[in-house]
This record gives structure tokens, sequence and C-alpha cells, in this order.
């Protein structure tokens, strides 16, 4: 598909029958049923002044993902988990388990955040990386971010990292605020 046309009134034409539309309040794309997927403002994406593509970190709701979140789909719970859980991939059941900072296994692998309450054995999405908003987390805000680490705490992150003979210290997500984080795992870790 190739851009056919850059039209006065904020719209570009392809070389087919699909439009994409900018405007104030949102972008839209046009669909071949001529159906419009509707990208508003409040979502977080936005194209500024300078033509580029920007996504907020900006949450505005409790329990909550930013745009531009990473996901794994239809993914299976390995035992009952709610919303913030630190999860990881175990391979030998293809399941999503909590981790634990205590135990290589559970936290050296593939990790995920839950977007979702998930039943054991039931599916839903983890998320790979991507903002989150909780209301009940209290971050220290210092003027920068801070490094969230795995905790020893079975699925939870710690400001702190972990210092006792075996755990596995691994950055996991950077507070942006007292209530917001950025989540991005970092592949590397170390034993204590």
């Amino acid at each position: 598909m190739q851009v056919r046309s850059l039209k006065a009134d904020n719209y570009i034409k392809l070389d087919t029958d699909k439009q994409i539309r900018f405007r104030d309040d949102a972008i839209y794309i046009a669909s071949l049923d001529d159906g419009y997927l509707d990208l508003v403002a409040d979502l977080g994406i936005r194209i500024n002044k300078l033509n580029k593509l920007v996504v907020s970190l900006s949450l505005s709701s409790d329990h909550s993902v930013g745009a531009g979140a990473e996901f794994l789909l239809d993914q299976t719970a390995g035992e009952t988990l709610v919303f913030g859980d630190i999860v990881y991939l175990k391979l030998s059941d293809e399941k999503w388990w909590k981790t634990d900072a205590d135990a290589t296994a559970s936290s050296t692998g593939l990790i995920g955040f839950v977007t979702e309450s998930i039943a054991a054995d039931a599916t839903g999405d983890i998320m790979l990386r991507g903002s989150a908003r909780d209301d009940s987390w209290t971050w220290t805000t210092t003027g920068s971010s801070l490094p969230l680490y795995l905790s020893t705490t079975s699925g939870e992150l710690t400001e702190t990292a972990p210092a006792g003979g075996g755990d596995s210290v691994r950055v996991v997500a950077h507070s942006t605020s007292a209530t917001t984080i950025y989540f991005k795992p970092d592949a590397s870790w170390v034993e204590i």
C-alpha cells in the first residue's frame, strides 16, 4: 500500500479507498468496510506538532494500563492471579505462576504483569511491557524514577533489592510516580 496524496484538510489518501484522517481530538483510520477505528486523545496516543507519535505514560484510572503496552493474549494461569501480580512462564506446564526472588526457577525466565483477575487454569492477558497504575501503591518519589525489583514475597515488586543467600536480584520495572510504574523486565539477573 502506498500513500497516494496528502490533502490540505488533514488526511492522507492511500492507494486504495482507505484514508487516515487527523483531527485535533482524534486519529481516524478508514477500514475496507467504511468503518473507522477511533484512537481518541484520552487513550494516551497522539501526534505532536513535530509529527511524531507520542505514547503517554499518564493513566487516568486505578488498575489501568497505558497505551502501547505489549501483551501475550489468552495465557493460562497456574494459580489465581490478580491485577499487579508479577508472574513467570513455567515451561513444563505452559502456565503463568507468581514470581519469587527466593528461587531462580521463578525469577529468571520470561516475566509478565497481570492486568486482570484470572482464575487458576483460566485464560487472560499478560503484559510484557508497558505502564500501569494502582492507587494502592506507594512508591518512593524523589524526582527520578526508581528501579523496582522482584520481591521475595510471591508475585510482588519491591523498592529494595533482595539480599538473602540464593535470592535473585532482577530489575523488572521503574516507578514513574507513587502510584504508577513502567514495567520492562531486564533480561539480566544476579544470584546472591
